[in-house]
């Protein structure tokens, strides 16, 4: 991973390279195979998520199943973000 691969994310268009470099030195880079999940429902809201490859899609589950929410492409940040609104 490197300062350039971030400075493609619009989301981080104008973060100076001091702040992209901390989120390269704390962060952790993975791959997940197709249909694996990255979490599971009522695991806690911790990170913050960049799609470099791919989609990720979100579902939500109730006693009627599963039910699709939403997707995340390429350049695509969701997750706990500052000043996030999500709760755990």
């Amino acid at each position: 991973m490197s300062i350039e691969k971030l400075k493609a994310v619009p989301t981080f268009e104008g973060v100076p390279e001091d702040q992209l470099q901390w989120l390269l030195d704390h962060g952790e880079l993975k791959t997940f195979k197709n249909k694996e999940p990255m979490f599971q429902p009522g695991d806690p809201a911790e990170y913050l998520f960049v799609v470099f490859e791919g989609e990720f899609r979100t579902y939500i589950f109730n006693d009627k199943g599963k039910k699709y929410m939403d997707s995340f492409g390429v350049n695509t940040v969701s997750g706990v973000l500052p000043f996030s609104r999500i709760k755990e």
